[in-house]
């Protein structure tokens, strides 16, 4: 399957070019000296992860350390739920019912990378959780979203995964406001396309039940 990519306008109005700034911008972040946007903060405290009696609550999570760069995910109704870093999650609460979450990446020449999508059917009182599997390649890299289920052999690293990431804080309102419509139509789309090339194997890890949410709290370790 082809990668998607797709040129966008830099936040900056102008990007920095060539491999030389790419590997700068992974050394950058990779030793901290790139702060996460304004509008999604590591949290100075763990908070526990309980089931909503009326919401459905899901938890984005970026394990690993695949791919020095922020992914962006937002829903079908432009929500934004924060820019990922490696081994960060948040936790969101939505209304139950269907939902499309859509994510992508950028390049350091302001483009588009690897819009993808994970489609929802949710229950309330039940945790779902969304993986944002990490890869990297040349010249594309980006973050799958996948359905975390116990019925995927990863499972059994999820409380091992969530230890080792650090919680974000996210201002889902003012996120939402800084992101142009435009560019968020453009994710949409180029994430519709990717699905509709994927194979039934790999479409399924792209879509979440009711079933697989939990309705008891992860083991987090204290703050």
């Amino acid at each position: 399957m082809m990668r998607k990519m797709i040129s966008v306008i830099w936040p900056s109005g102008r990007a920095p070019v060539g491999r030389a700034a790419a590997c700068a911008l992974a050394l950058l972040l990779a030793a901290g000296c790139i702060s996460m946007p304004e509008h999604s903060v590591v949290s100075a405290a763990r908070t526990p992860i309980v089931p909503s009696q009326e919401l459905s609550t899901v938890v984005f999570l970026r394990p690993g350390v695949a791919g020095h760069f922020f992914a962006v995910v937002v829903d079908a109704k432009s929500r934004y739920y924060g820019h990922f870093g490696p081994r960060q999650y948040a936790v969101a609460e939505v209304p139950p019912g269907r939902h499309t979450f859509s994510s992508w990446s950028y390049s350091v020449n302001g483009e588009m990378w690897a819009p993808n999508l994970i489609h929802a059917n949710l229950e309330p009182g039940r945790i779902y959780y969304v993986l944002l599997r990490g890869w990297t390649g040349y010249p594309l890299r980006g973050v799958d979203l996948e359905a975390l289920s116990p019925q995927r052999d990863e499972w059994t690293n999820l409380d091992n995964w969530l230890s080792a990431s650090k919680q974000l804080d996210v201002d889902s309102e003012a996120g939402t406001r800084s992101l142009p419509a435009k560019l968020i139509r453009r994710a949409s789309a180029g994430a519709k396309e990717a699905y509709a090339d994927y194979r039934a194997a790999k479409q399924q890890l792209h879509n979440i039940g009711p079933s697989d949410g939990q309705l008891t709290a992860p083991t987090l370790p204290p703050n």
